[in-house]
């Protein structure tokens, strides 16, 4: 049976040295902040946006081999400009927020967390497994608000954003096109070092 497409970003999965799953922390989106973000997509810090929250604002992560990963956006929490608060899952280029306050983003940021994702291209094959692979930030689902994030294909050796650790174990999913695999961070923000 074939794989279905059916692009999510990184999901957070379980956690690779145990512990408590599904950690979630807090950074900033300001009012009128560009550049949507949806649920799954990378993240890392803005440390260059020049704002009073430079070092806390988030952005979506880039896709080079030493691009820093914070981790997975989950959705974020703000007062609209009209005063009500909303809850959404995804953020939209340029929303505005009420005067004077600032959107609580809630990140999976443990940089130990092993993801779900989605495979591009001709997909996972098994000798691939422990090999690297970039993200491709895809267009996020406006309806839903979920992530068009996939993984570059093929993956290789060398220093990659992430290592593929298996393929998801599941009746509807096998290798090849589409598959669905487990990696974890390995330019994770938190973890001081770029690469493998």
């Amino acid at each position: 049976m074939a794989n279905t497409s059916r692009p999510a970003g990184l999901i957070p999965y379980r956690q690779y040295s145990g512990g408590i799953p599904l950690r979630l922390g807090s950074y900033d989106i300001i009012s009128g902040q560009s550049g949507s973000i949806f649920q799954g997509d990378p993240v890392s810090l803005n440390a260059a946006a020049a704002t009073a929250n430079a070092g806390r604002q988030i952005q979506v992560a880039g896709v080079t081999t030493t691009s820093l990963v914070l981790g997975a956006f989950m959705g974020v929490r703000y007062t609209a400009a009209d005063g009500s608060l909303i809850w959404s899952n995804r953020w939209i280029n340029g929303t505005t927020m009420a005067t004077g306050t600032v959107g609580e983003a809630f990140v999976y940021d443990d940089p130990d967390q092993v993801y779900l994702i989605q495979n591009g291209g001709a997909g996972l094959l098994v000798s691939q497994i422990g090999l690297g692979a970039e993200f491709v930030i895809g267009t996020g689902n406006s309806s839903t608000g979920i992530s068009g994030c996939i993984l570059a294909d093929p993956p290789t050796t060398g220093a990659h954003q992430v290592q593929i650790m298996d393929l998801v174990k599941s009746p509807d999913n096998d290798y090849g096109a589409s598959s669905k695999c487990l990696v974890r961070l390995m330019t994770a923000q938190w973890r001081g070092a770029v690469g493998v």
